[in-house]
């Protein structure tokens, strides 16, 4: 089996509900250390590789995910709001299971392949390889993997983030720009 999951941050989960014809927040639970990623891929369905307490142990699966609130909650609304949590994210495509991914040659080399999405977020990740034998982990290994952006989505997001005003600026001279321009070829045609 291999996880891949990251960065972690705490993360709010609320709850809408519709009052009087408006949705708004209810309900809340905050989440001190929640991953931004999760995948976790496997030579087989999981339940077939290891039982409840080991992937508990080792977080292995969505359902396993050890999300620690920030306050007392009740154990029934903190299932509730981790089932949220994953359900959000799974349609997100940011959490995912993937059975049958992992492919073993010679009983020796491994292969999964992990897609991640255009959202997922950039920061330090965890890649885990847990080697599994009759339903023991008899082996693992954690690399470190850092996930940025290159080209110009790197310029744009540094640009917003580090030179907020100038980048306003140019946001709205282009915009100017771009309806000047427009207006122009229309009134010519």
């Amino acid at each position: 089996m291999v996880v891949l999951k990251g960065p972690v941050e705490s993360i709010v989960v609320r709850e809408k509900q519709q009052i009087a014809g408006i949705w708004i927040n209810a309900a809340s639970s905050e989440f001190r250390s929640a991953p931004g990623f999760y995948a976790v891929a496997s030579s087989k369905p999981l339940d077939e590789i290891v039982d409840g307490k080991t992937a508990d142990i080792y977080e292995l699966g969505l359902h396993h995910l050890q999300l620690s609130p920030a306050g007392a909650i009740d154990s029934r609304e903190l299932d509730r709001f981790v089932d949220g949590l994953v359900d959000l994210n799974s349609r997100g495509n940011l959490f995912k299971n993937l059975p049958n991914s992992v492919k073993i040659t010679n009983s020796v080399l491994y292969q999964a392949r992990i897609n991640l999405p255009a959202s997922v977020p950039v920061g330090d990740y965890t890649a885990e390889t847990f080697l599994v034998i009759d339903g023991r982990v008899e082996a693992a290994e954690v690399k470190e993997i850092t996930i940025e952006k290159t080209g110009m989505g790197r310029f744009i997001t540094n640009m917003a983030q580090n030179y907020g005003f100038l980048y306003g600026l140019i946001a709205v001279l282009i915009s100017v720009v771009l309806g000047w321009s427009a207006g122009y070829l229309f009134r010519k045609m």
